[in-house]
């Protein structure tokens, strides 16, 4: 079993060296204005038994009022969605994420799947919108980023730090 995750994980790391690496990435500062909402949506479909599933925690800032919304679909269970209102700012703790480890550039890091799969798809990403109109920019600026890329590339801590600020 243990050779078995050798392998695999040479593989996802030889696959990994195509396109940019994390380091490159996170060296191209791109700045922006105040995190206004962010995003973990993570879904998988296939023939495989029990493998729908669709997983969605948004944190929205409107009036001035955090909403986080969670949205759950099992296999074989219904879509269980709430709305909460946190007590602590959200928003304030994901963007110094954000700002600490350059995020939002990590949207130009690329998936290379080494292993071919045509009956499974799944996906996540994580979606982080800025207001930049305080720094000459736009008043929505979104930076999209694919999370299994992130994690191929090394940075499968630091999505879980975003999520578990989300959760």
């Amino acid at each position: 079993m243990e050779e078995m995750s050798k392998t695999f994980m040479e593989k996802m790391q030889a696959a990994a060296a195509k396109g940019p690496s994390l380091e490159e990435v996170k060296a191209v500062l791109t700045p922006h204005g105040k995190l206004v909402s962010c995003s973990y949506f993570a879904s998988s479909c296939g023939m495989a038994f029990n493998s729908n599933t669709l997983l969605d925690i948004s944190v929205v800032l409107a009036d001035g009022v955090q909403k986080i919304s969670y949205t759950e679909k099992k296999a074989f269970h219904p879509t269980v969605a709430t709305v909460y209102i946190p007590k602590q700012d959200v928003l304030a703790e994901v963007q110094a994420l954000v700002e600490r480890e350059n995020l939002a550039a990590w949207s130009a890091l690329e998936y290379h799947d080494p292993f071919q799969c045509t009956d499974y798809s799944s996906s996540a990403s994580i979606s982080l919108n800025f207001d930049d109109s305080p720094i000459g920019g736009r008043k929505s600026v979104r930076a999209v980023v694919n999370v299994s890329a992130a994690c191929q590339h090394g940075g499968g801590e630091v999505i879980q730090q975003f999520r578990d600020i989300l959760s």
